[in-house]
């Protein structure tokens, strides 16, 4: 970390104003400028006295620095670390670009909310080069040097999000004013990063990143899908991604929480995205802690008295969700289940009685295999109310 002078804040307001005009012509480019401006937003929180957002995911004070806090006499003769020196060299650096620039806040709040005035392909080397300066903020080993110094290599342990937080506001500026296929291309992008994040084995951070894509998914499921299209599809693909790669028990249950309430807010709207949501079911359907696998039935069989949102292409995904519940660790849920199937059976005469007329023996054998199939596994069952239930029906 080095002392700044007039020079270099002069040479970073410059670097700003090239970045709001010159923006579809970047390209590359982008990761330098993105660094620089993670870095400057940092020292504008020490500058106004504000915490950073690495400070939520520090650890606890260790022994030693307890006892230095404590004791006079021990932080009268020790020295500063080099982090403590750095860190002084930060807000000695925050104080000279307030004094010298106060409209260098409102600079970095225009690099992210212009992104909705670049091109298809502007806009892709921005999000790309977002991504890339997220992992260098998140990442623990020695690349975050290259935006906090050498110096603050006692930091280097502890994540920031600076970069996570602006590509929600980045997708949520881009969401819904760019085309469909324009928007699938920067999707692609964050959904990588998300889901890099989301399986990060720290918990805060991971949380958070699920979080956002339950509120990014809620936005944009509130735009109806248009037919033949699996945009919804690949927007919720992310969350089966961390379910199945996530170990934390915790993260599984947050995304299905997220599931729930979108479930409860947009299910009307709800498309191909069906088929993902049924997948994370499924697998909580196998999970060993009751509470998950609760959860998740309950959405489901929440969802069997909404059947105007279950479309005729999306039923045998949900027969299968709910034939995996018949086979749960919790007997309580399996009887629940089969009961569930009871019901599926009358409802799939009723409601799709002129589909499988329409569609002859294939759509018989494809609407009516998955429940007869579930039924017949369940019949040999090791647990003899779950047999009983099943040959009843």
């Amino acid at each position: 970390v080095k002392v700044m002078t007039w020079k270099n804040v002069r040479a970073v307001r410059i670097l700003l104003d090239c970045a709001l005009s010159e923006g579809d012509y970047l390209g590359q480019s982008w990761n330098k400028v993105l660094q620089c401006v993670s870095q400057l937003a940092r020292l504008l929180l020490f500058a106004e006295r504000l915490k950073t957002d690495d400070h939520f995911f520090s650890q606890d004070t260790g022994p030693v620095e307890e006892e230095a806090s404590l004791n006079p006499f021990v932080a009268l003769f020790s020295t500063p670390t080099k982090a403590e020196s750095a860190r002084g060299i930060e807000e000695r650096n925050a104080q000279l670009i307030l004094q010298q620039e106060e409209a260098l806040g409102v600079l970095v709040d225009r690099v992210f909310t212009n992104s909705r005035t670049l091109s298809s392909a502007g806009v892709v080397a921005f999000v790309e080069n977002l991504c890339h300066v997220s992992l260098l903020e998140i990442s623990t080993s020695s690349s975050m040097n290259s935006l906090r110094g050498e110096g603050m290599a006692g930091d280097t342990s502890v994540p920031r999000i600076f970069s996570l937080q602006k590509i929600v506001e980045v997708a949520d500026f881009n969401m819904l004013l760019r085309a469909r296929l324009e928007w699938t291309r920067i999707w692609t992008l964050l959904a990588g990063h998300f889901t890099a994040v989301g399986s990060s084995q720290n918990p805060a951070l991971a949380m958070f990143a699920v979080d956002s894509l339950k509120q990014l998914s809620i936005k944009f499921l509130q735009k109806p899908e248009l037919s033949n299209f699996n945009f919804q599809r690949t927007f919720l693909k992310p969350f089966e991604t961390i379910t199945l790669a996530t170990k934390s028990v915790e993260i599984r249950e947050l995304i299905l929480h997220c599931l729930d309430a979108m479930l409860r807010q947009c299910a009307e709207n709800m498309r191909s995205g069906w088929k993902p949501v049924f997948a994370i079911f499924q697998h909580a359907s196998s999970c060993r802690t009751g509470e998950a696998a609760a959860l998740a039935f309950g959405t489901v069989r929440r969802l069997v008295s909404l059947d105007s949102t279950l479309p005729s292409h999306d039923f045998v995904d949900f027969m299968n969700c709910v034939v995996a519940f018949t086979g749960a660790v919790s007997s309580e849920i399996s009887l629940q289940a089969l009961k569930l199937l009871s019901q599926c059976t009358d409802f799939l005469d009723n409601k799709y009685a002129q589909v499988v007329e329409q569609g002859g023996e294939e759509a018989v054998f494809r609407f009516w295999w998955p429940l007869l199939l579930g039924l017949s596994t369940r019949v040999s069952d090791p647990r003899q109310p779950i047999r009983q239930k099943a040959l009843e029906i």
